[in-house]
């Protein structure tokens, strides 16, 4: 198959990752998958994990009105993006009311 275009994204997906850590299935804890099944939007939503995935479905929950406060144990966005791209996210992010939690421990 040959596909042509200005502009491809190519979108692999992923699959959440459940540590022991967290009692998934008991109480309001939730993975990527799972969250989307919420009949309501939370009122306060931590996302643990600044990655792809977490930085994503936070955006998506501030826009919809939630309180959304991101942990990481990191000093910022994962390393592959560009260092001036990933501030600027950074600073969007923080401008609609996202609270980071960088190098911090859950």
């Amino acid at each position: 198959m040959l596909l042509r275009g200005k502009n491809i994204l190519i979108a692999t997906g992923s699959a959440p990752v459940r540590p022991d850590l967290f009692p998934f299935g008991e109480g309001e804890i939730y993975d990527s998958d799972n969250i989307l099944k919420l009949d309501h939007i939370p009122r306060t939503l931590a996302v643990v994990g600044a990655g792809v995935i977490g930085a994503e479905y936070g955006c998506t929950f501030r826009a919809l009105g939630a309180e959304v406060h991101i942990v990481d144990g990191r000093e910022g966005l994962p390393g592959f993006l560009d260092a001036e791209v990933s501030q600027a996210l950074v600073r969007a992010c923080e401008r609609s009311g996202i609270i980071f939690h960088w190098k911090e421990r859950v």
